[in-house]
This record gives C-alpha cells, sequence and structure tokens, in this order.
C-alpha cells in the first residue's frame, strides 16, 4: 500500500513495452558470453519490465478518463490470447454481483504484488551495486549468483504472466461491468429526473390551481358583497324616487293653478297689445309720408346735380375745344417754321454734295468754276438726304404733340374727378341736413317689427 500512489500513475510514453521471453535470453547469453555482468543486468530489466506491465494493467482497470481511454486500452505485446467480445446486457446484471466482491480483492493483489517486485528490484539494485565495487573472486562469484537469480526471475516472470494474463481479463471484465452500471446509472438517473420534472410540474400546476381557486373565491365575496350593497341601494332609490313623486305631483299641482292665472294676465295683455299695435300703424303712416317727401326732396336735389355736371361737362369741353385749337395753332405755326429750316438745310445738303462729288472728280476746279458747275447740277441731282432728315424731324414733332396732348387729357380728367367728388360731398352733406331737419321737426314713434315696409322706405335706405 505504500508504492499504491505510483502504481496507479499512467505510464510514461506511447511507445510499447518488449516482453523478454527464454529464447530471447539465451540469443543474448550466446552473443556476449564474454561479459559475465551482462546477466545481472538483464535480470533487473526483466524486473523492471515486469513491474511496467503490472502498473499498465492495473491503470487500464482503473477506467481511465475518456481523453485517456485509447492511449491506454492497447496492452503490450505479450504471449496472450485475443480478448473475449463484451458480454451483453443481461450478462452483465447477471455477473454483477460476483464481480462486484471480487474486484476489491484483485485489485489489492495486483499492489501487493507490484510492492514485492518493487521490493525484489531494490534488492537486486543493491546488489549489484555491491558486487561492481568488490574484487574478481567475488565477481565470479557473483557471476554463478547473478545466473541463479536470472533463472529464478525468469521463473518468477513467468509465474506472473499467467497472472497478469488473468488479472487483465478480469481488468476487461470490470471495465465491461463499470461501463454497464454507468449506462444502466445515466438510465436510472434520466428516469429519475423525468419523474421529478413530472411532480415539479405537477406541484407547479397545483399552486396555479390554488391561486385561482383563492382568486375565484375572493371574487366570489366581493360579488356577493357587492350585490348586497346594491340591493340596499335599490331600496334606499326606490324610497327616494317616492318622495320625489309626491313632491312633483304637488309641485305640478301648483303650476297648474299658476297657469290658471297666467292666462288671464295674457289676455289682458293682448288686449292692451291690440291697442298699442293701433297707435303704432297710425304712427308708420305718418312716417311714412315723411319718408315719401324726403324721397322726393332727394329726387330733386339729384335732377339739380345732374345740371350742374351737364354744365361743367359744357364748359368743361368748351375750353378742351379752345385749347385745342390753341395747341393746333400753335403747331402750325412750328411746323412752318421747321419745314422752312428743312429746306434750308435741304439744300446746303445738296450743295455740299454737288461740291463734293465735283472736287472728288477735279481737284483742280477754282471756287468760281464750282459755284458754275453746282448751279448746273442742282436740277439734275436728288436730295434723299434732306428729305430724310425732313421727315425725321416731322416725326420727333408729332411725338412731341402727342404726348402734351396726353397729359393735358390727364390734367382734365384728374380735374373732372375732383369735380365730381366735390359733388357727392355736397349731396351728402344736403340729404345729412335734411334727414337732421326732418328728425327735429318730428320725432316719430317705434314701429312694430310686423308692420309690413313700403316701397319708398327701401329708396330711402339705399
Amino acid at each position: 500500500s505504500i508504492h499504491r500512489s505510483d502504481a496507479s500513475s499512467p505510464p510514461n510514453g506511447g511507445a510499447r513495452s518488449t516482453w523478454i521471453t527464454p529464447r530471447l535470453n539465451d540469443e543474448l547469453l550466446k552473443n556476449n558470453a564474454t561479459d559475465g555482468v551482462l546477466g545481472k543486468t538483464f535480470g533487473t530489466l526483466s524486473l523492471e519490465k515486469s513491474l511496467e506491465l503490472l502498473q499498465k494493467i492495473l491503470t487500464e482497470g482503473r477506467s481511465p478518463p475518456k481523453d485517456h481511454q485509447i492511449r491506454f486500452t492497447t496492452p503490450p505485446v505479450i504471449a496472450s490470447s485475443p480478448m473475449p467480445p463484451p458480454p451483453r446486457l443481461g450478462e452483465t446484471e447477471r455477473k454483477a454481483s460476483v464481480q462486484a466482491i471480487s474486484a476489491p480483492q484483485r485489485i489489492e493483489e495486483l499492489y501487493d504484488t507490484i510492492t514485492i517486485l518493487r521490493q525484489e528490484l531494490d534488492m537486486e539494485r543493491a546488489q549489484n551495486r555491491a558486487n561492481d565495487s568488490g574484487t574478481t573472486g567475488l565477481t565470479a562469484y557473483s557471476m554463478d549468483t547473478g545466473g541463479d537469480s536470472y533463472y529464478s526471475a525468469l521463473g518468477r516472470n513467468a509465474e506472473l504472466h499467467i497472472r497478469a494474463k488473468k488479472f487483465e481479463s478480469a481488468a476487461n471484465s470490470m471495465r465491461e461491468d463499470l461501463e454497464a452500471s454507468k449506462l444502466d446509472q445515466k438510465k436510472t438517473l434520466d428516469h429519475v429526473n423525468s419523474r421529478e420534472e413530472k411532480l415539479r410540474n405537477v406541484i407547479k400546476k397545483n399552486k396555479c390551481l390554488m391561486a385561482e381557486y383563492e382568486v375565484l373565491k375572493d371574487q366570489y365575496v366581493e360579488e356577493k358583497v357587492k350585490s348586497v350593497e346594491v340591493y340596499r341601494t335599490m331600496t334606499l332609490d326606490k324610497k327616494r324616487h317616492d318622495a320625489v313623486r309626491e313632491e312633483m305631483e304637488a309641485t305640478q299641482a301648483h303650476l297648474h293653478k299658476q297657469h290658471a292665472e297666467l292666462e288671464t294676465k295674457i289676455d289682458a295683455m293682448a288686449t292692451a297689445h291690440a291697442a298699442e299695435v293701433k297707435g303704432l300703424q297710425a304712427a308708420l303712416e305718418t312716417t311714412q309720408a315723411e319718408r315719401d317727401r324726403l324721397v322726393l326732396c332727394v329726387a330733386e336735389s339729384r335732377h339739380r346735380f345732374r345740371a350742374w355736371k351737364d354744365r361743367e361737362a359744357k364748359s368743361e369741353l368748351a375750353t378742351r375745344e379752345q385749347a385745342k385749337e390753341g395747341l393746333q395753332l400753335e403747331h402750325a405755326i412750328r411746323m412752318e417754321k421747321f419745314q422752312n429750316e428743312i429746306r434750308l438745310l435741304r439744300e446746303k445738303v445738296t450743295q455740299l454734295e454737288q461740291s463734293n462729288q465735283m472736287l472728288k472728280r477735279e481737284p483742280h476746279l477754282s471756287p468760281l468754276e464750282l459755284t458754275q458747275r453746282k448751279h448746273q447740277l442742282l436740277n439734275t441731282i436728288t436730295t434723299q438726304e434732306a428729305d430724310l432728315i425732313g421727315m425725321t424731324t416731322r416725326i420727333h414733332c408729332v411725338e412731341t404733340m402727342l404726348a402734351f396732348a396726353k397729359s393735358q387729357q390727364e390734367q382734365q380728367g384728374a380735374m373732372l374727378r375732383t369735380a365730381q367728388e366735390a359733388m357727392a360731398n355736397m349731396l351728402h352733406d344736403r340729404e345729412v341736413q335734411a334727414l337732421e331737419h326732418l328728425s327735429w321737426n318730428a320725432t316719430p314713434p317705434r314701429t312694430p317689427s310686423t308692420a309690413p315696409m313700403s316701397p319708398t322706405s327701401h329708396l330711402v335706405s339705399r
């Protein structure tokens, strides 16, 4: 049990371990017969390999984790029979009770075997170190002793090999049993979890139903209390309505009495109203007569205004005609003056053209000869330039005359508008004075709303 932690650790490296058989040992001894110390080395090596083999078997039998299963499932290269196929689930369940009892015992036996092998290995190493440091005689004796220890270790290795095969099969069966138990445990755990989940769901549903029941119970109690309160309020409202009905009947009788009194008052007021209507009709007739007289006055004033307007228009037309005649006379004088100037300019232009042409043709002419030639050609040469100058001057004169006439018309229109505005203001003042005079002389009574209006009143309002 001291070296159990070391034995439980996996072997170092992924290389396969080699098993030293008797035939291999004999061949090695034949090849190295001159070296007497080699037998001791092989004995120590065989113990180390056996120890590694047992450690590996023990490690594989302890069901390593998933990431190391592929690494440790390959057994070392030894002369052993092939592994049997894994048993079925039924066989595993039947053998579970026996294997559960024998598995711990086998593991303890493996630990004990490993401990014994480690002790023997330490003893052989110490003996080899002591023999290496001794004399030659002791070396020969140790060679014989080493040969005996080699064969004894070889016998133990054969026995351990047989036991290792049994342990390997036991470890495989233990591994399969462990996997089967894990599957059963997982199934049982899943079943238990599903049952627990169903139970939790049922508990939650029961809690929800209980909460709903409590809520419905509270609602029922509240509705019951409300119904009682409604019944009480209905009875109180009925009593109140009865009292109100009696009060309304009393008020209705009082109102009937007041209605009779009001009917008598209405009859008296109707008679008084008829008398007042007759008086208003008489006043209306008088006001209509006054209105007709006022309309006649307004018509007369309009007639006088039209006559005055006609006189003003005639006088304005006469002044306009006089101004027009004066302007025409002034225009005729200016046109005659312009024509004289144009004629003189035309003569000058023709003379200049003639002299220019003659100078171009005969530049050596004297002034006297030049005048003679101009007099000869005066009747033959055309004066288009002079005509063009005269036409442009006439056009300018006509445009100025039109602008002056337009300005005069605008001034006359402004004067006419001012005169019309003055006449309208005067007429308005006269009408206002006439209405004020009528209102001062006789104040008419109030006209009733039902009295019809005469056409004269419509004219006055307009």
